[in-house]
């Protein structure tokens, strides 16, 4: 019998509700960071000032889970959340070898670095995952560009 795998939860984004008001990027950068700071956000928002658009550059949580997979040091520094299926970065255990971010297929890459003290190491979307209601971004998106999609079964 073939394994029935579950493609995990994911933040998704809707651009014609959007209107740019960047809530998501400090909610997000609040939660995780205790600082309201776009560049320590995990969601990142950019404009098309000439078409009035805006677009997100987020994890979108990946069946394939190929930053995880790329990893040296799986299941500590780079983990798959039990609840959620989403893969997120345990910076503790980084060593920022940047091989999550070349393996990620995404054009623009949702992995961002952070120095400090001389060391590199990556963040990106854990989808809050130790946060009851789920992602922050979702839930302060007062037109609802952004949602959570449950995580579901592939048969």
């Amino acid at each position: 019998m073939d394994e029935v795998l579950e493609k995990p939860a994911s933040v998704v984004f809707r651009r014609d509700l959007c209107r740019g008001c960047n809530a998501c990027e400090y909610v997000c950068s609040t939660y995780h960071e205790g600082v309201s700071s776009p560049s320590l956000s995990r969601i990142r928002v950019s404009s098309d000032d000439i078409n009035f658009t805006w677009s997100v550059v987020r994890c979108i949580q990946c069946k394939t889970m190929d930053c995880y997979y790329a990893c040296p040091h799986k299941d500590t520094a780079l983990r798959i959340d039990s609840a959620t299926g989403a893969t997120y970065i345990d910076e503790a255990y980084c060593d920022g070898c940047g091989l999550c971010v070349e393996a990620c297929r995404l054009k623009d890459k949702p992995i961002f670095a952070r120095r400090h003290d001389g060391a590199v190491t990556y963040f990106k979307c854990d989808l809050c995952h130790e946060r009851a209601e789920g992602p922050a971004c979702a839930e302060v998106c007062n037109r609802g560009a952004l949602t959570l999609k449950e995580r579901s079964r592939d048969v």
